[in-house]
């Protein structure tokens, strides 16, 4: 039997997710590093550029992903939650995952051990440790979307490791899939939400 309190709790984390608008947001991040790595194959004979990109794609994963985070924030506030409600929530809970990817890393890192050379690659260890976060929380909060984004990480970053032996345009692969499955995930989503939730004065 499912415990009632768990189901409550589950829900009001699952509201998070139920716009499509972080998916949409990561998706766009994925994409943009991924077609950085890629670039970065084509230009690495460029000793200068090469770095540059490298440099920038750096900052644009830290950057990235603080300016994606308060993006969000703000469309939410004018999509979102006039439309259902603000839910604030604790750090405790919210933060509740952040253990998953260094261990998850690390049991990849083991694994690696035993494993064909081909399914050691960046690319290969990129989309099961996607494929083991985004699977997990599609587990804990029961949204079997994610089963799916999860899925085809994996099967894109295997794919990338057994069809290109230059890492960088692997990882780029992998990045640039995962990022075009959470995008589309998550404009499917919007588009679902924003019909069943109309605007009082859309009605």
């Amino acid at each position: 039997m499912t415990d009632p309190v768990d189901d409550t709790v589950r829900r009001v984390h699952r509201y998070l997710y139920e716009d499509g608008l972080i998916e949409i947001g990561v998706g766009i991040l994925f994409i943009v590093v991924g077609l950085g790595l890629i670039a970065f194959v084509a230009i690495q004979d460029n000793t200068i550029m090469g770095v540059t990109l490298i440099a920038g794609l750096l900052a644009l994963s830290i950057g990235g992903a603080l300016f994606t985070k308060r993006a969000l924030e703000v469309i939410k506030e004018r999509v979102t939650y006039p439309k259902t409600g603000y839910v604030s929530y604790r750090s405790d809970e919210t933060n509740r995952g952040r253990w998953l990817a260094p261990v998850a890393a690390m049991l990849l890192l083991i694994l690696s051990l035993f494993l064909p050379k081909e399914l050691t690659r960046i690319s290969s260890m990129i989309g099961a440790l996607m494929f083991v976060i985004i699977c997990s929380l599609g587990y804990r909060l029961r949204l079997r979307r994610f089963y799916a984004i999860g899925s085809i990480a994996l099967l894109a970053g295997a794919s990338a490791s057994l069809l290109f032996l230059d890492e960088a345009l692997g990882a780029g692969i992998t990045f640039s899939v995962a990022g075009l499955a959470l995008l589309v995930s998550g404009a499917l989503t919007l588009s679902t939400y924003l019909r069943r939730h109309p605007m009082v004065d859309e009605v």
